[in-house]
């Protein structure tokens, strides 16, 4: 999870970096995990 917080914190800085006229905190996001990210479906 630790890395997770990392990857979307840096997602948000650079789009907030490239868009500041319109923060990532004032979009609404969808955030979609595929089915076979689910571990306990591969093995």
């Amino acid at each position: 999870m630790e890395a997770t917080r990392h990857y979307l914190e840096h997602l948000a800085d650079a789009w907030n970096h490239q868009h500041p006229e319109t923060p990532l905190f004032d979009q609404d996001v969808t955030i979609t995990v595929p089915a076979s990210f689910d571990l306990r479906r591969v093995n």
